[in-house]
């Protein structure tokens, strides 16, 4: 999740709207999203983010309409191989355990943790949302649970649940990329929910298929920074969403003051085959791991020869996409932005 959705959480919870917090905290099998995946709903049926969709979906929020009315956290299970389940479409053929954690309205300590970590997103830096299930000695449905954050190497253990265990354990137990269930003393249980900054795409070129490119890549979940050396055309009311980067001497040293690492992409669509090729060879050196290049073969074979000729190796080159996108037959600046949006996805699940 980025942090504009834990940003929401916090502001919301200032006002008077309590809200449930519905968190896949188990998988197996097949199922429709994976352990740490988190959707928001809020009373009279609004909510933010998905679980999934379909039946399962449906059925979460029917039951977080209760909790909101009761005011009582629970930990629901779902099967995907029941016959009721294969006929309402879940065919997945797995299980899910389901946290619907309720948040009270007006009250300043989960706000604040949720704003720590929209902070340390924002700031580029990685966070784990903590929280602390001990289940209801009456019903084995109810929890009582409890929130903290790791931020950086911080931890605010906020209302942990500590019951045997230091929670500087939690901080050895996380991962980078998935949600960790952890176990604790008397059945307690501790998810330790990774909480990263957006992906970046930075987009070299502000024309036709640059302004449909950041729309999309917004609307996906990336964030955008477009850089052109055109001030009318790199504008706040072209690229609303986006960081706008005005590089002097045309595109040359583009990328200054910017830290790009692995997780960024590089797209590059300007306006010239001279400004492409000089945003390339600042690409290759960059460290991001995607750099896309629009152009035909012909183009990029010309190119190449003139980098070769800088000292740009074979390896480096082949790292490069291009043409951009995957090949879907695109013509259109926007069936263009499709293609490219397409591939960082396609790339991104398979890193995942």
């Amino acid at each position: 999740m980025e942090n504009g959705f834990y940003r929401y959480i916090a502001e919301s919870l200032s006002n008077p709207r309590p809200i449930v917090l519905a968190t896949i905290i188990f998988r197996s099998g097949s199922a429709p999203r994976e352990a740490g995946t988190t959707m928001a709903i809020f009373e009279n049926h609004e909510s933010m983010g998905t679980i999934g969709g379909g039946p399962l979906e449906a059925k979460v929020l029917q039951a977080a309409a209760k909790v909101i009315v009761n005011g009582q956290s629970v930990c629901l299970k779902f099967s995907f191989n029941d016959q009721q389940s294969v006929k309402g479409g879940m065919i997945c053929g797995g299980q899910v355990e389901v946290l619907l954690d309720f948040l009270e309205s007006n009250n300043a300590m989960p706000a604040a943790l949720f704003r720590k970590i929209a902070d340390a997103c924002e700031a580029g830096k990685p966070a784990w949302l903590l929280r602390s299930i001990r289940p209801d000695t009456l019903n084995e449905t109810f929890v009582q649970t409890g929130l903290g954050v790791i931020s950086g190497e911080d931890i605010d253990a906020g209302s942990l649940d500590r019951t045997g265990i230091d929670p500087n354990d939690l901080k050895q137990a996380r991962h980078p990329d998935e949600a960790r269930l952890a176990a604790g003393a008397r059945g307690i249980r501790y998810l330790i929910q990774p909480v990263f900054p957006r992906e970046r795409v930075i987009i070299a070129g502000a024309g036709h298929v640059g302004l449909k490119l950041a729309a999309l890549c917004n609307m996906i979940g990336f964030a955008t920074i477009i850089m052109d050396d055109r001030p009318d055309f790199a504008s706040r009311d072209r690229f609303p969403e986006s960081e706008i980067v005005i590089p002097q001497a045309s595109f040359k040293n583009c990328f200054a003051g910017l830290s790009i690492d692995r997780k960024d992409g590089i797209v590059i669509v300007t306006r010239g085959h001279e400004h492409d090729r000089s945003v390339l060879f600042q690409s290759i050196g960059s460290g991001a791991d995607y750099i896309g290049m629009i152009g035909s073969r012909r183009k990029r074979d010309a190119i190449y020869e003139s980098l070769r000729k800088d000292g740009v190796s074979g390896e480096d080159l082949a790292r490069v996409h291009c043409p951009i996108g995957l090949a879907i037959g695109a013509r259109t600046p926007a069936e263009i932005a499709v293609s490219i949006v397409a591939e960082l996805i396609d790339l991104r699940n398979k890193k995942g």
